[in-house]
């Protein structure tokens, strides 16, 4: 027999934390009629940002994602573009 967890014992407890959407700061958004997007390394939680950039490591501000090299990699743990993902909420 086959046995299913639940975690619904939980859910009092949980309904006194307080309502926040925490990543509010890291979804996609639109700025001057552009959708501007923000990818998220898997691996590391490196948010790559296309209006930012990263300037340090030549990725200059407004480059979109899929402007990016096919060999491009995380500059903080290494992994490539496959292991990111689009942040939408």
């Amino acid at each position: 027999m086959i046995q299913s967890w639940s975690f619904d014992f939980l859910l009092p407890q949980l309904k006194w934390l307080p309502k926040v959407n925490m990543f509010n700061f890291i979804s996609s958004k639109k700025i001057k009629g552009y959708i501007v997007n923000r990818y998220l390394c898997l691996a590391c939680g490196l948010v790559y940002d296309e209006k930012l950039g990263i300037p340090e490591h030549g990725i200059e501000p407004g480059t979109k994602w899929h402007d990016l090299p096919d060999d491009w990699f995380c500059p903080e743990c290494g992994v490539g573009k496959a292991d990111f993902r689009l942040i939408d909420f």
